[in-house]
């Protein structure tokens, strides 16, 4: 339970005062006159206590004895409540529990080794998802999830305030002290998401907007994207970055190729799997980083695949990654040092917003680069092109 951002405390002559500033202001956000309780609670909200913990502050201040509480409690009940019809008081945990406890449906999901579940209908579940699904956690079983995703129909109670990340046309993303916000400009159902910053709590806001809507996806599109992105902010924090590039299982090893658009990767996958009859991993994504128990280069299955319809739950040792770029001969030469670590990092997709955040992924780039060998390769589009970057990779073992 804490205050929401945009409200301050200011001392005006004898009095305090609880005030509304920025965005606030603009939703015309009512502030209020203390008391000298009224100060007193507002300060232990600021600390984010819970009410339980605010009332023992409560009567260790004032000396109440039993026969008091219920008295107390009522007062703190009702200036609590006085707080929340202003739209001043956020009750993040108490909040996730009753949403989640009223939800009749949810699934479980097993992706990268993080389990996830998911609060909402089940119909707004794309079919890429059963591929990672896993059986839930007894009911009597203290079960802890790696992220809770929770889908609510209607819009947040207030708008987001804090340090604009980034803006496009499309997307805005706004950073506080508790959460990553998501401002969907141009969906047609998803209008914002906000992931808690340990990336564990995720609420997906989701209303049908008007007929003129930009968005060329349905519902169940959105959010099987906007879980996207907050997977991949869980994934990053754990030593994992998404990089795009198409994949194939060769000799027990994935090989990942990466280029820019255009470059061939799936017309490069598809030669192997004609040439060899190797097995694909998935057409669009992959998340690649360092096994926590094995320390070895790894390559982690996604449900998300672009359009390419390929994707495959599971994890395998990363053999290489080659980054394809056009050419009328087939030239192969090995990278090293910083060209190699960079040229990684510029094809992940995973957060950069932030310096730390663009820095995670320079590590993990740098981490997987020290395992595996990083290949440029200029080639064609014919089949010699496979069968030439196989002999390599071959003397590569």
């Amino acid at each position: 339970m804490r205050l929401r951002d945009g409200f301050c405390f200011k001392k005006i002559e004898n009095d305090t005062y609880l005030l509304p500033y920025g965005q606030a202001v603009a939703e015309f956000s009512r502030g209020m006159k203390l008391n000298a309780s009224g100060e007193f609670i507002a300060f232990l909200l600021t600390l984010n206590l819970s009410k339980d913990k605010i009332l023992e502050k409560m009567r260790d201040k004032y000396g109440a004895s039993d026969e008091d509480m219920p008295i107390l409690e009522k007062d703190l009940d009702d200036f609590l409540n006085h707080l929340k019809s202003m739209g001043v008081l956020i009750e993040d945990e108490e909040i996730n529990r009753d949403y989640i406890k009223n939800q009749s449906e949810e699934a479980v999901f097993n992706i990268a080794g993080f389990s996830l579940r998911y609060h909402g209908p089940l119909s707004l579940l794309r079919k890429e998802m059963s591929a990672f699904a896993a059986d839930p956690a007894p009911e009597n079983a203290d079960a802890n999830y790696d992220q809770e995703i929770c889908i609510v129909k209607g819009m947040p109670g207030s708008y987001p305030i804090g340090n604009l990340l980034l803006r496009t046309p499309e997307l805005s993303v706004i950073e506080n002290d508790n959460i990553y916000a998501f401002i969907y400009s141009r969906n047609n159902h998803v209008n914002e998401m906000h992931v808690s910053k340990d990336a564990s709590s995720v609420f997906i806001y989701s209303e049908k907007r008007a007929a003129n809507s930009t968005g060329q996806y349905s519902e169940a599109e959105e959010i099987f994207f906007a879980m996207r992105t907050a997977f991949f902010i869980l994934a990053q924090q754990n030593g994992l970055c998404a990089i795009h590039s198409s994949s194939i299982l060769y000799n027990g090893k994935a090989i990942l190729f990466s280029g820019p658009s255009g470059a061939g990767k799936s017309t490069h996958a598809a030669l192997w799997k004609k040439a060899f009859d190797v097995a694909y991993i998935n057409g669009d994504l992959n998340l690649i980083g360092c096994d926590k128990d094995t320390g070895e280069a790894t390559v982690y299955g996604l449900p998300w695949c672009g359009t390419s319809d390929i994707y495959n739950a599971g994890s395998w040792p990363l053999g290489a990654i080659v980054l394809l770029d056009h050419g009328i001969k087939n030239l192969v030469h090995r990278l090293s040092g910083s060209e190699m670590i960079l040229s990684i990092s510029q094809r992940m997709i995973s957060p950069t917003w932030t310096e730390n955040l663009f820095s995670s992924n320079i590590k993990t780039a740098s981490d997987v680069c020290a395992l595996v060998p990083v290949l440029r390769y200029a080639c064609t589009k014919k089949p010699e092109a496979a069968r030439i970057l196989k002999g390599v990779l071959d003397k590569e073992g």
